[in-house]
């Protein structure tokens, strides 16, 4: 331990000496990891409720990165010392500090793989370097707890070890499992199925072995194990939410995973240029890396050349067969759920069947799991096989040394990506602000706003507009109606951003407001959208910091907002230069538009279903065209994740080929339906366009289009449709 720390001084030794002086990052997910935290112990009443943002609902604290096993012991130990003030450097410590554990539980691990005190010591320390998880430390923070797994790998060799041994102390183990699992759940939910994958390859090998414990009995520990912090977590998870509709799948499973190049290829090391010609095409998602470095390739090489079944054959003597074997597998396990294996090969049906593991929206970060049992199977492996050899030695300071260049690599691009001076950022905690008084408010409302959560309707701000907020809610003591989290309600979420689309009826969300206080509204000038600029013609402007415009929003902006849109489509419809009534319904490329009345109803199947196909009229040839129409009952779950595919064919040839889904081209709601808007500049050879939708998420389900239309941007174009005008596809009532 003392020389892993040594180690830790030497790369992040500025941080440790003032860690309230440094952010790892000053934006993004790590940014608001810091806010979070912050707001949880100074502002916060409830240890497991975030106030912080999705205001005014709030959130509970196990999905907004407010890390609560440390910022909950702070929140305990205020009335012995109050140490909220170094939130941030307690935060990064942790973090640090959990380098230095992670070497001790992999020294732990590897003396019972029978290594020496001397090779368990350097292997451990060196090992944890070059470890991909250090990459986390740019904003998952809770993924970046590096003792997490060495500690589940040490429990769970030392229960098996004990389970074939000799059986007595078994409920040690288990009791220190399932307290250690209770802990890391507390930190994220993650580690907890982490950890069950692990447990799940080395326990099948166990079943067939000669132990001195029934099976049953060692089945029901593993239940104990994970059973027991599992219910706890969500006894605590229910207590602090009554959220019930969530997304059942959220977004990425099938995005962000691995492949076996994301162990082998040096992506991010300093020589990976010399291997650039091995790089897949389709490139590598960070969230899937597991990089095991020169030296973990070498020892797979002398592995191999030893041939796997003479290992375990030869180990046996140092009683470790059967760990070696059981961590094998633990590792073939980890690997094939980094890939989404077996999803991957075409079963994505499949996986919509299984429930808890829709959930994880990353499935890649497992081969940041697969990496630890993968390095303590070739390390031990070698050591059996090869110790006696003269070379055994002379390989072994190869192996280290070639650890210790992959691990300077890392810890040098990783100090110097985490060591951002704080300066005035997060500070000055519930001290006003200049020229605001936060009794007059009761929520800051973001312009462009900010919305990121499970169905990706939303989007988020610029660097310098969430510093702004994020300092200006700490320093006011006032939450946000922006969502920055993984997990939010889906009815909430489209309530909340009912405020930031084009605005065709009044929110629903003001009517659960507590009261009819103004918003504090910060408004980023260089992103504001036509919708944002009218909002703020109703608001009082208070001043100006950079480019971050302070203003006093009545609840009334809205109705006026709408009451503006309104009138201004009224005066519109007047000059239109393409008008449709009820004679003209159907395909009137006359009038240079296309309108469709009647409903397209889609089933989704596996595949794409297509919509309809469009012949290109000659004035459309080399213009921008919009596409719009309405979508019936949008706020069900998964729907904003069909996605629509446009296709222009010139003959049989594709000449242009788009796909989005339809959550990220809203333009407004009304009533539960949502109007999107897809735009695209035709091409001068294209003959027709075509239209297709796909959801492979919801089979079964049915989806409703109606109010297809087609028209040059340009153009305005007002249709009456059973007695209701509208303009542009834009209906504007209360």
């Amino acid at each position: 331990m003392l020389a892993a720390w040594l180690v830790s001084l030497v790369y992040f030794g500025t941080i440790w000496r003032t860690p309230d002086a440094f952010v790892f990052t000053a934006s993004g997910d790590g940014l608001q990891g810091y806010y979070q935290s912050l707001w949880h112990t100074h502002v916060d009443e409830s240890n497991w409720q975030q106030s912080s943002m999705n205001y005014p609902f709030g959130e509970s604290i196990f999905f907004t990165g407010g890390q609560p096993l440390l910022t909950n012991t702070i929140r305990l130990l205020k009335p012995i010392v109050d140490l909220s003030e170094h939130t941030v450097g307690i935060s990064n410590l942790f973090i640090l500090f959990s380098g230095v554990l992670a070497s001790l539980f992999v020294f732990l691990a590897l003396k019972r793989l029978q290594l020496s005190n001397l090779y368990a010591s350097l292997f451990a320390v060196v090992m944890i370097m070059p470890a991909q998880q250090w990459d986390r430390t740019g904003g998952h923070f809770a993924l970046a707890v590096l003792f997490a797994i060495p500690l589940v790998l040490w429990l769970l060799i030392g229960f098996f070890q004990c389970a074939v041994e000799q059986g007595r102390g078994l409920w040690r183990w288990t009791a220190g499992m399932a307290g250690a699992l209770f802990v890391l759940g507390l930190i994220q939910f993650y580690y907890i199925f982490f950890a069950a994958a692990i447990a799940g390859g080395m326990t099948v090998i166990y079943l067939f072995a000669d132990l001195k414990l029934a099976r049953w009995k060692l089945l029901l520990h593993l239940a104990a194990q994970f059973m027991i912090p599992f219910v706890a977590l969500q006894v605590l998870l229910r207590m602090s939410t009554d959220v019930v509709d969530r997304t059942a799948i959220p977004w990425g499973f099938m995005v962000f995973r691995s492949s076996w190049m994301s162990y082998v290829f040096p992506f991010g090391m300093p020589y990976e240029h010399w291997f650039s010609g091995l790089k897949p095409e389709a490139g590598l998602e960070w969230e899937g890396l597991g990089y095991i470095g020169l030296a973990g390739i070498l020892l797979l090489l002398l592995v191999l050349f030893a041939w796997l079944p003479r290992i375990w054959h030869r180990s046996e003597q140092y009683g470790s067969q059967r760990i070696l074997v059981s961590l094998t597998l633990a590792v073939i396990v980890c690997m094939s759920a980094s890939m989404a294996f077996p999803f991957n090969w075409g079963f994505e049906r499949l996986l919509y069947r299984l429930g808890a593991i829709q959930q994880f929206r990353g499935i890649g970060r497992f081969a940041m799991v697969a990496y630890y049992p993968l390095l303590l199977v070739l390390i031990a492996a070698y050591t059996s096989y090869y110790r006696t050899r003269k070379f055994f030695p002379y390989v072994c300071g190869l192996v280290l040394c070639l650890m210790l260049v992959d691990g300077h690599a890392r810890m040098s691009q990783v100090a110097a990506r985490i060591e951002n001076p704080r300066g005035s950022l997060l500070s000055s905690i519930g001290q006003g602000m200049e020229g605001i008084d936060p009794g007059r408010f009761q929520a800051i409302h973001p312009l462009p706003f900010v919305h990121v959560g499970s169905e990706n309707i939303g989007a988020v701000g610029s660097d310098e507009s969430m510093q702004a907020l994020y300092q200006t809610s700490l320093q006011t003591g006032l939450p946000t109606t922006a969502a920055v989290m993984s997990r939010t309600s889906i009815g909430q979420a489209f309530l909340s951003c009912g405020m930031s689309w084009e605005l065709m009826e009044v929110p629903a969300i003001t009517t659960s407001f507590p009261d009819n206080r103004p918003l504090l509204v910060l408004a980023d000038s260089s992103h504001l959208r036509e919708s944002d600029s009218l909002l703020l013609q109703f608001a009082e402007p208070l001043f100006t910091n950079n480019r971050i415009g302070y203003y006093a929003l009545p609840i009334s902006a809205f109705d006026s907002a709408l009451s503006a849109n309104a009138a201004r489509a009224e005066q519109l419809a007047q000059g239109c230069t393409v008008s449709l009534s009820e004679e003209l319904f159907g395909d009137s490329l006359s009038v240079g538009s296309v309108y469709l009345d009647t409903t397209l109803s889609v089933t989704f199947t596996h595949g794409w279903m297509r919509l309809l196909e469009v012949p290109i009229d000659e004035r459309w040839k080399d213009r921008e065209m919009v596409i719009s129409f309405w979508v019936e009952d949008f706020r069900r779950d998964l729907i904003p994740r069909s996605v629509l595919e446009v296709i222009q064919f010139a003959g049989e040839k594709s000449v242009d080929y788009q796909t989005e889904f339809l959550g990220k081209r809203i333009v407004g709601m009304r009533k539960g339906s949502a109007l999107v808007e897809y735009r695209l500049r035709v091409k001068p050879d294209a003959d027709r366009i075509t239209l297709a939708i796909e959801n492979k998420l919801i089979q079964g389900s049915v989806l409703e289009i109606n109010s297809l239309l087609i028209q040059p941007i340009q153009s305005n174009c007002r249709i009456l449709r059973h007695g209701k005008e509208s303009l542009n596809n834009r209906i504007y009532s209360r």
